[in-house]
Formats: structure tokens, C-alpha cells, sequence
């Protein structure tokens, strides 16, 4: 990866120069695959990348203040602002779609594909969602929890469709989901309410997963451990 991006990068540094620095269309396309190159690079690439990340930035960023090409000028600045892969994908693919009918050689079957397939994956999503909150409420840990820790199944599902986006991972989302809502109960568990003695119990009993530690801890650890313990169960037959 580091010899594409050097070999890219010398290659438009010659353009520019054959070009007098002039902040020509073509020349700004190759800046801005450069700088989404640099963020591709692995660690000990990684030399070069803070001057050529600062090069790359300041040309386009004069390229989209002569705001040349409208389409190419909102997707650099979309790009300049967070990369691209620094994002959620289905986020970002919304985002496109609408950039993407801006274009002007724009292609309507390739757009109305796009629609069809954002909309079709939406669906699946939302399947996952409600599956999602009905696992949830079915354990009954937020619920009875409610007094301190945080009933956070949808915020947790939300970041697990960030992870695994791809339709086919459904199940996987599901479960990500409801793993992400337990740990943060366990946060609030550790950090807001129980005390010193009450946690070195439950780490010990969460460590082995001992059913015999359970009459030593409170009502409210009772409930998280069962939960947790279940849940384990669940996914690990």
C-alpha cells in the first residue's frame, strides 16, 4: 500500500508541475484519491503521511473555494471534513445518493439501483431492530434496572449496524446489540452504584461464572448476573 500511494502521489506531483500548479479537475481527482490513500495506510506506513495528508488538504482545499465542479467540490469537502472511512457505510451511502443526482453525467439506472438497495437493506435493519428490542425486553434487564443504569438497546443496536451493516449479518447485529446494551449496564453497575465489596463479588462470580456466588450479591447484581449468565448461555449453544 505505501508504494501505491508514493507511486500516486509522484505522479500528480508531476501533473501539477506540468500543469504550473493550476487546480485543473483532472488534477484535483488524483489529490483527492491520494488523501483517501493516506488513510489506507498501515501502521509503520505511516511516515510520509502527516505532509502529504497537509499537501493534499491545502490544494483541495483551494480547489473547492474556486468551486470549479459543484459535484467534485461537495464530495472533497464531505471528504476533507471526516474520510470516508472513518464513517458509518449505510450513513455515507445515503449521503451519496443524494450528492450522486447532482452529477452531471449521472447514470438514473445505477442511481434508482442504489435507491432500491438502500431501501431493501433499510428494511432488513428495521427487521433486526425489532428483533432487537423484543430480545431486550424479553430479559427485563433495563426495565429493572431503570433506577441507575442506562436502558440503551437501541443506541447499542445502532452501533452494531455501524459494524456490521451487511444484510446477511442480521443475527450477528442482533446479538452485538444486546452484548453492547449488557455492557453498559455493567458500566453503570460498576461505576455509578454498587459498592467496593459488592463488585469484588461480582467479578469473581462473572470471572468463573459461578451460579453459587449469586446469594452473596444484592437483588440488583442478581438480576444482572442472571441476565448475563442466560444470555451467555444462549449464544454459546
Amino acid at each position: 500500500m505505501a508504494m501505491i500511494f508514493l507511486q500516486k502521489f509522484l505522479t500528480i506531483s508531476r501533473m501539477r508541475k506540468e500543469t504550473s500548479g493550476h487546480a485543473s479537475q483532472m488534477i484535483a481527482e488524483e489529490f483527492y484519491l491520494c488523501m483517501k490513500l493516506a488513510f489506507l495506510l498501515k501502521e509503520g506506513e505511516n511516515v510520509i503521511f502527516d505532509d502529504v495528508r497537509n499537501f493534499t488538504t491545502s490544494y483541495l482545499k483551494e480547489y473547492v473555494k474556486e468551486n470549479k465542479d459543484q459535484y467534485l467540490s461537495t464530495v472533497v469537502s464531505h471528504e476533507l471534513e471526516l474520510p470516508r472511512y472513518w464513517r458509518m457505510p449505510r450513513l455515507e451511502a445515503r449521503w451519496f445518493i443524494d450528492v450522486y443526482e447532482t452529477r452531471p453525467d449521472m447514470n438514473n439506472i445505477v442511481l434508482e439501483l442504489a435507491k432500491l438497495d438502500f431501501n431493501m437493506v433499510q428494511a432488513m435493519h428495521q427487521e433486526d431492530m425489532k428483533s432487537t428490542s423484543r430480545n431486550w425486553k424479553k430479559m427485563g434487564l433495563g426495565h429493572q434496572l431503570s433506577s441507575f443504569a442506562r436502558d440503551s438497546w437501541m443506541m447499542s443496536f445502532f452501533w452494531a449496524m455501524g459494524m456490521t451493516s451487511e444484510p446477511q449479518y442480521g443475527h450477528c447485529r442482533t446479538m452485538s446489540g444486546i452484548v453492547n446494551a449488557l455492557i453498559t449496564s455493567m458500566d453503570d453497575v460498576y461505576n455509578v452504584y454498587g459498592t467496593l465489596d459488592e463488585l469484588e463479588i461480582l467479578t469473581e462470580a462473572i470471572d468463573r461464572w459461578d451460579v453459587n456466588k449469586i446469594d452473596q450479591l444484592p437483588h440488583y447484581m442478581k438480576i444482572f448476573f442472571s441476565c448475563s449468565l442466560q444470555f451467555r448461555q444462549r449464544i454459546g449453544f
